[in-house]
């Protein structure tokens, strides 16, 4: 089992503090072409299905999970906010079906143009739990460089995420730099769609769907 510092944590403290202050991961990276969404409604609901595979090497044994949410997000250049309901499923160590919610918050440092990309931050806090107090807190935030041209648009990026696991078959808490790469599609009057994929030891891959009014 493998516990982060005093040190580590006092980090994970400052750093989120300073991007709730300064600038402040949507669920599944799911960042923004600002050129985009000014054509689409601010108001935003969806669906985000994400899995989750964690290597031994953070908890003495492999975790696998799988989450499922309904999300609703509201943008407003240049923050984009929202909030998230829905399960999360745990296959690996053995086999759990948590309630889950979660935030995310939003940012455009830097608008898209002929010579830069967008550069977009933000963060994310969810938390899962069931009767049996078996619970997964986590928190990650993230910088993401993009590029949008006809309605596609690729990003990528590095991302600080920790988990806390208690009561699950593991109990340790971990925190790690992952590095992201997605696409995500535009299709007009008002639907976007992407794709993820987050490498590293706390990575994952996820999935999401957004449509406007």
């Amino acid at each position: 089992m493998t516990k982060i510092s005093k040190i580590q944590k006092k980090l994970l403290i400052k750093y989120t503090f300073l991007a709730f202050v300064f600038v402040n991961r949507s669920f599944a990276q799911d960042p923004l072409a600002p050129s985009c969404e000014s054509r689409l409604s601010p108001v935003q609901a969806g669906i985000v299905m994400e899995w989750n595979n964690y290597s031994s090497r953070d908890f003495g044994s492999g975790f696998r999970s799988g989450k499922y949410f309904l999300r609703a997000r509201k943008y407003s250049f240049p923050y984009l906010y929202g909030i998230k309901l829905g399960r999360e499923n745990i296959f690996e160590p053995g086999d759990l079906s948590l309630a889950a919610l979660g935030a995310e918050f939003s940012y455009v440092f830097v608008e898209d143009s002929i010579i830069t990309p967008t550069i977009m931050t933000g963060g994310e806090v969810s938390y899962s739990r069931n009767f049996d107090n078996r619970a997964i807190t986590g928190g990650s935030l993230h910088a993401l460089f993009s590029k949008e041209a006809g309605k596609i648009m690729p990003y990528f990026g590095p991302e600080l995420k920790y988990v806390k696991l208690t009561g699950t078959g593991l109990s340790a808490d971990s925190l790690k730099f992952n590095f992201i790469l997605g696409v995500k599609f535009y299709t007009y009057p008002g639907a976007s769609y992407g794709i993820n994929f987050s490498l590293g030891s706390l990575g994952g891959w996820g999935i999401y769907f957004n449509n406007s009014w």
